[in-house]
């Protein structure tokens, strides 16, 4: 009976000692953008992807989160918010004996303040999914839970380093957004749509881009309309104006004054550079013109001699004068 009794107690007293410490930990949630507590974030424990327990954190952002855990397993403290990027810290105690349990709660951390921040489209803290802001672990030298100094400086720089790109690429896109105004102000819609399309390939749910796109879509779609119509107008305007420099240089050209004809088969030409008639009249135009200022000088080459012979003539010189005469036969047989 006194063996049982002992052998009892003794199993009674190892259960106890193996059993897990309530995990405690306490904090409060700050809005990183407002620097303002935030309510209603879910906070909870999270072992091999079952939530253990959780808590919500009230208006003045604070939380107070206990429970049982398996220190033989890693777990997670997860702080997250619809609208919100998700944290969460890691915990290793695997690396425990049974003897290093506290007797009391295991809290690693109390009072520690937290940072999250709303989610935005376009930001890139997808590293956030699977990478814990802060690690503890059991230091198996000072027998305690321990914090990951290193580890979360790294943490806070990766972040920091992830908003410094944000904030550079916002401010290319606002620039985007500048130039694309502008253009748009001066009317200059394709280069426009050009800029406003390069702010969405950055950030596809920007407002004013989205807006902007959809309404010049109608303006280019409205000038190109516009264009049509006035280059048909223009088209049918030019057919006429066409017509009736043909008419007025075909004329001329029947009257023999290929100058005034040749500028008016010329004009017709600019109207329609692939008709050939304009060509081939302007062609005729510069022989006839050639041709005509040939005879005048011959007339006045003719003229010349003959007054010349004539003068000799009457003066005598019966030799010279003939020479003239011969000259005046060689042009004109």
């Amino acid at each position: 009976m006194t063996r049982l009794l002992l052998t009892t107690c003794l199993f009674v007293c190892l259960v106890g000692f193996s059993q897990s410490p309530t995990f405690h930990v306490d904090g409060s949630v700050l809005n990183r953008q407002t620097k303002k507590p935030e309510a209603q974030v879910k906070v909870e424990v999270n072992q091999h992807n079952v939530t253990l327990f959780s808590t919500i954190t009230t208006g003045d952002g604070t939380y107070d989160l206990k429970g049982k855990v398996d220190l033989k397993k890693t777990f997670d403290v997860v702080f997250k918010k619809n609208g919100f990027v998700s944290k969460k810290m890691s915990f290793d105690y695997t690396s425990m004996n049974d003897e290093d349990l506290p007797t009391g709660d295991l809290s690693p951390y109390t009072k520690t303040p937290i940072e999250i921040f709303p989610l935005v489209s376009g930001d890139d803290f997808s590293f956030l999914t699977t990478e814990a802001v802060a690690k503890f672990y059991w230091n198996e030298m000072k027998l305690i839970a321990d914090f990951d100094k290193g580890y979360n400086e790294k943490m806070k720089q990766k972040i920091e380093s992830a908003f410094l790109k944000i904030e550079e690429q916002g401010k290319k896109i606002q620039k985007l957004v500048n130039e694309a105004d502008a253009l748009f102000s001066q009317k200059k819609y394709a280069e426009s749509l050009s800029k406003y399309e390069d702010v969405l390939a950055l950030k596809p749910d920007h407002q004013h881009a989205n807006e902007r796109v959809i309404e010049l879509d109608g303006l280019i779609q409205a000038t190109k309309n516009e264009a049509l119509i006035t280059n048909q107008t223009n088209s049918e305007i030019n057919k006429q104006k066409y017509a009736q420099l043909i008419k007025e240089g075909d004329q001329l050209f029947a009257d023999e004054k290929w100058e005034d004809a040749n500028i008016k088969y010329v004009d017709a030409q600019k109207l329609d550079a692939k008709a050939a008639y304009p060509g081939g009249k302007i062609k005729l135009c510069d022989t006839a013109i050639s041709n005509s200022t040939k005879q005048k000088e011959k007339a006045n080459q003719l003229s010349t001699l003959l007054a010349e012979g004539n003068s000799l003539f009457f003066a005598a010189k019966y030799d010279e004068a003939k020479v003239k005469y011969n000259s005046v036969l060689a042009l004109d047989p």
